[in-house]
């Protein structure tokens, strides 16, 4: 696959699921959301955004369908053997234990 074409797919797809949690939190807890004193200004702009992405989405996947653009590689919810690599740092299920502890955590954070 084009590495341009996957990095698009890659791109909107976050976006559309930043955009639906997002929606998701004015949604379910509005009152904290204190810099969106206008909730429903704030859902219908996370509205714009998600059916942007999931536009440009669906073109990408139409206008390029020799590219397989849901590559199961990064889709991985779900997906128990998923090992995610680097190709410097290597396995980093090894890593991430020297990277952060999530004892140091600070709520909020």
């Amino acid at each position: 696959m084009s590495n341009i074409v996957k990095a698009l797919s890659l791109k909107y797809q976050s976006e559309i699921e930043s955009a639906r949690a997002n929606i998701e939190v004015y949604m379910t807890n509005p009152a904290g959301i204190g810099e969106h004193p206008d909730i429903v200004s704030a859902v219908d702009s996370e509205l714009v955004k998600l059916s942007t992405a999931e536009d440009k989405l669906k073109s990408l996947e139409s206008n390029f369908p020799e590219y397989e653009v849901n590559s199961p590689e990064y889709l991985t919810e779900g997906n128990e053997n998923y090992t995610p690599s680097h190709p410097i740092m290597g396995d980093m299920n090894d890593a991430q234990g020297d990277l952060f502890d999530k004892d140091d955590a600070i709520e909020g954070e």
